[in-house]
């Protein structure tokens, strides 16, 4: 009988100690989260921005890359110019052109460049495609919380696909294609182009923040 009891004793002894284990990390877990969410943006000082080669931004995703990614993918950014708004830029446009629309158009720079994506060896997504929407235009420095705009992922992709899969570019294990994307900024002033930066999923750390490759 005392055996029965003491084993039952320490049972209970146990199941209290998993318990205030698990509490304790669940716990952790939490002021972990709070002190991501809370940390503050790198500045531009404290970031290591990547200036492209030849008017080049060669961007390269992998498993092995800076910017890992399940599968190998290179974008390469280039001819970058500034326009005072979207209709400057001369180019034929609908609504259906547009997407993500986080500013007005018609009261916004737009930015625009050439990309290839060279597609290694990613399968593609659930479309068959490539998804490059990953690709920001952010403002050199800004404040989460009092800045009304803090960047965009493209606005503008040509040639774009229909419906869900609009950022989807179709380009084969083995191809390269060439594609244009434009971005809606929070000035017209073209002599505060330079005031912006490329970041890479808006990750906003070393290895996936670029120069914009501006157009000689």
């Amino acid at each position: 009988m005392k055996k029965k009891l003491m084993l039952t004793l320490m049972l209970m002894g146990c199941l209290c100690l998993c318990i205030g284990c698990g509490k304790k990390e669940k716990e952790q877990e939490q002021d972990a989260d709070e002190t991501e969410e809370t940390a503050p943006i790198k500045t531009s000082e404290e970031l290591d921005i990547q200036k492209g080669k030849d008017g080049v931004v060669e961007i390269k995703t992998g498993p092995k890359e800076v910017v890992d990614e399940s599968s190998n993918v290179t974008y390469r950014l280039y001819d970058a110019q500034f326009f005072s708004n979207i209709d400057e830029a001369g180019i034929e446009y609908n609504e259906d052109d547009l997407a993500v629309e986080l500013l007005d158009p018609k009261e916004s720079g737009f930015i625009l460049m050439k990309m290839d994506v060279e597609n290694i060896d990613n399968p593609g997504d659930d479309y068959g495609t490539i998804n490059i929407s990953s690709v920001f235009i952010e403002p050199r420095d800004y404040d989460e919380e009092t800045d009304e705009w803090t960047g965009s992922g493209p606005n503008y992709f040509v040639p774009h696909q229909e419906g869900q899969n609009f950022f989807g570019l179709s380009v084969e294990p083995g191809e390269t294609k060439t594609c244009t994307i434009g971005f809606f900024v929070d000035t017209t002033d073209a002599s505060k182009k330079d005031d912006y930066i490329i970041d890479y999923v808006k990750f906003r750390e070393d290895g996936y923040v670029f120069e914009i490759p501006w157009k000689e």
